[in-house]
């Protein structure tokens, strides 16, 4: 087998589609094509995901854009049939003689060429497309072939490579299926950089955001087919070659493209000697995982020939960035081709990458001086957008007495003392530096060293450790990362490495002691700098809500799980408050003592408008003897490579209530919002609710239960609508405080167009967050909760 045959297969295997994991019946948009715009021009650009033919309406963030959408597309169908292809292959010819006729050429040239595509592509072998579209058949609707009398003979070429791409490498995926184009008209003078663009229905909710860029120079897109043997298709006739072959791009321009499996992307442009040429990619910056891929993001790869093909530079990630950045100096005038591909030759259609060519004379400089915590390449792959340093370090710490290390702290011998707490700034400056600090405590204690590289932007790997004066060793750490299962409880959300360390140790008596940190890889230089805290443990916590925005009906309780990052052992309750004169009501208390995450409910009475309204939701809590509050940060639990799980930062925590005339069902708890149980026992729980359907069936499940806790799934309506089902607990469940929802699933019979019988399944009624504590076996004693 050949082994690029070998690596699409890998490709297919990779994307698996994982469609229980990722289903969400809200809009979600999977990619965004083109990514980004020029200054002073209007496209039309393609929003495909899923749930999204009902958008109304679109919108972007900051201002110099104006966005409006042109039209809803179904899900095209992934296996064209045969009389479609006819139709869309007669389409494609009648579109290109008509751009020869244009080019010049005489009729006989147009014809003899005509005879020569009807031996290559029989479009025509079975019926006239007359009778095609004479029998009901007709294209269906897609954005390649809207405007299609149009289109060059490029156009056209590349409309059909992506229309007929061998279905046996392609993956059929519902999350992508369905688009919505988009009409973007880009101000002259908008402000270049990134925007949030996201879609929206009052009835069906709103989407989560997505990248769109807008840049200042030249912007074009990729045609198909484009790698090195593009020349060796069958449509490349030498005797009208020219038609075919696009002009070399200029420098700077911006190339928009999408890689499928197996595929490889070239295009060309023009150098002159001298020429310092900085090649930007953005992939992972678009997208920033996939959950149904390994690894989970497009890992890109660049590589730049000669025109006559010789390798001249290639490029992976960038330290820690998976987007490649490449720097190179012209040695001759002339035309060269840059390639871009997935490192195991993976594809999709949200593989889209940008890649900005320019003329950089002044990137070199950057790219090897470094700065305190790396490049601007570096803290990119470590900031999503709305991030700032403001957001990973927080206030106390920033607020600590700053230091700086000195040249030669590297042994103990020549350790620079500090006092504490301090923040100090510093770099390990080459492969063997180890930078040194000494701290003198005047009596036994807990001593806190954190360090902030990684979450800045800087490729330190770090270790730290604290001895003694002898070198006895008291404490080490390498990586630090708080952990819920496979969720990754970090305010940041892109970091897949969490390579920064983090430690509060107990040291023994009075003396000097000396906190040494390094790079775990024995790596270094100007790139690799940190920030590090010497300090008394500082007690703390933040707190993460998700999803970002909630969608919801009236009088529906929908959950939201809150996440606490607790700092140097704190280990306190946590309590919510709600802003003033707010339309919600939330359910559901508190972060139990110790515990990581807690679940919430948010309700309203109000009528929906189908707009997003936010939700003032503080965290508050006693650390210490005072009383602090935060505002709650919202995210959106995301997953990478079928495993892991991050929370991306989705900006302000707000609600979405649809716009319906019909709200949810009431759901009240009947004696049940909240539990006492012990292992091994069982509850026997009643809902009250407003509404159910005339001989419907019913199921009831819970929502975000802890492991060891369960339902019987029958469950029993009573005249007086009120559903009766069975709660247990395992007789091996740990103790434990927490909050669970259960949900009514409603089964209807009904018999489809075509006489078969199916049967529906929706979830009808959510409860409010009941509390629900397991103590011991032998033990009244309680978890605290609220």
């Amino acid at each position: 087998m050949k082994r690029d045959q070998i690596l699409i297969i890998i490709s297919v295997l990779l994307l698996m589609p994982l469609s229980v994991v990722a289903q969400k019946w809200g809009p979600d948009i999977g990619y965004v094509y083109p990514a980004g715009a020029q200054k002073g021009t209007t496209i039309t650009v393609g929003v495909a995901g899923q749930y999204l033919r009902a958008m109304k309406d679109v919108h972007i963030s900051g201002e110099g854009v104006e966005v409006s959408i042109v039209t809803n597309m179904p899900a095209f169908p992934n296996n064209l049939n045969r009389e479609r292809r006819y139709l869309v292959m007669d389409l494609a010819v009648k579109t290109m003689m008509t751009r020869f006729k244009e080019s010049g050429m005489s009729d006989e040239e147009v014809n003899d060429l005509r005879a020569s595509l009807i031996k290559k592509w029989p479009w025509n072998a079975l019926k006239s497309t007359k009778n095609l579209e004479l029998e009901g058949e007709r294209i269906p609707p897609h954005f390649l072939i809207q405007n299609f009398e149009n289109k060059s003979i490029r156009e056209v070429i590349h409309a059909q490579h992506i229309l007929f791409f061998p279905n046996k490498y392609k993956q059929i995926n519902r999350q992508l299926a369905e688009m919505v184009l988009l009409k973007v008209e880009v101000d002259k003078d908008a402000k270049v950089g990134e925007r949030k663009l996201w879609l929206s229905s009052p009835k069906k909710g709103t989407s989560k955001p997505v990248i769109f860029q807008i840049g200042d120079v030249n912007e074009t897109r990729e045609l198909e087919p484009n790698d090195a043997k593009a020349f060796e298709y069958p449509w490349y006739m030498n005797d009208c070659k020219e038609h075919f072959v696009g002009k070399p791009e200029a420098v700077p321009f911006v190339m928009n493209g999408q890689i499928m499996p197996g595929d490889a992307d070239r295009f060309r442009f023009k150098a002159k000697k001298g020429q310092k040429l900085l090649i930007e990619v953005d992939a992972r910056r678009l997208i920033p995982y996939l959950a149904d891929a390994v690894p989970g993001w497009f890992q890109a790869v660049i590589t730049l020939y000669d025109s006559k093909g010789k390798e001249l530079a290639f490029v992976d990630d960038h330290y820690i960035n998976p987007d490649p950045v490449m720097y190179y100096e012209v040695t001759e005038d002339g035309e060269y081709d840059l390639e871009i591909r997935d490192a195991i030759y993976r594809g999709r259609e949200d593989f889209v990458y940008r890649i900005s060519v320019q003329d950089a004379p002044w990137a070199k400089k950057e790219l090897t001086k470094g700065s305190k915590y790396g490049d601007k390449w570096t803290r990119r792959a470590v900031f999503p957008l709305g991030v700032t340093e403001k957001d990973v370090i927080p206030a106390d710490v920033r607020s600590l007495p700053k230091g700086r290390e000195t040249a030669d702290n590297n042994s103990v011998k020549n350790a620079q003392k500090v006092e504490m707490p301090v923040l100090l700034n510093g770099s390990i400056s080459d492969t063997e530096d180890v930078d040194v600090y000494k701290v003198s405590m005047a009596e036994p204690g807990e001593l806190a060293v954190e360090v902030y590289g990684r979450r800045l932007g800087s490729p330190l790997d770090s270790v730290i450790k604290i001895t003694d004066k002898n070198g006895k060793v008291i404490a080490v750490n390498d990586d630090y990362v708080l952990k819920h299962k496979h969720l990754h409880i970090d305010p940041q959300g892109i970091i897949t490495h969490h390579a920064d360390s983090r430690l509060v140790a107990e040291l023994p008596g009075k003396g000097d002691y000396y906190v040494h940190i390094m790079d775990s890889q024995n790596a270094g230089g100007p790139q690799y700098g940190y920030r590090l805290r010497i300090s008394e443990p500082m007690s703390g916590f933040s707190v993460i809500a998700s999803p970002g925005f909630v969608m919801a009906r009236k009088n529906e309780h929908v959950p939201v799980i809150l996440y606490a990052d607790r700092r140097d052992g704190y280990n306190g309750e946590i309590d919510f408050e709600l802003g003033e004169d707010s339309d919600f009501a939330v359910t559901g208390g508190n972060i139990p003592s110790g515990e990581l995450s807690s679940l919430i409910t948010v309700q309203t009475k109000k009528k929906g408008t189908g707009e997003k309204q936010p939700l003032e939701l503080k965290a508050v809590a006693v650390v210490g003897k005072e009383k602090v509050s935060f505002d709650v940060k919202a995210a959106d639990r995301v997953m990478q490579a079928f495993l892991y799980e991050h929370l991306m930062p989705a900006g302000k925590l707000s609600v979405v209530v649809r716009k319906e005339k019909w709200g949810s069902p009431f759901v009240d708890p009947v004696d049940c919002s909240i539990l006492e149980l012990k292992p091994g026992e069982s509850k026997r729980m009643k809902l009250k609710v407003s509404w159910v359907g005339k001989d419907d069936k019913h199921e009831v499940a819970l929502d975000h239960a802890p492991e060891g806790i369960s339902v019987d799934q029958s469950v029993t309506l009573t005249p007086n609508k009120v559903f009766e089902f069975t709660l247990n607990v395992d007789k091996d469940c740990k103790p434990l405080a927490a909050n669970i929802t259960a949900s009514v699933w409603t089964l209807r019979d009904r018999v489809n167009k075509e006489g078969k019988k199916r049967t529906d399944k929706w979830r009808s009624h959510r409860t409010p967050a009941i509390s629900l504590i397991v103590t011991g076996k032998d033990s009244n004693a309680v978890v605290s909760t609220k």
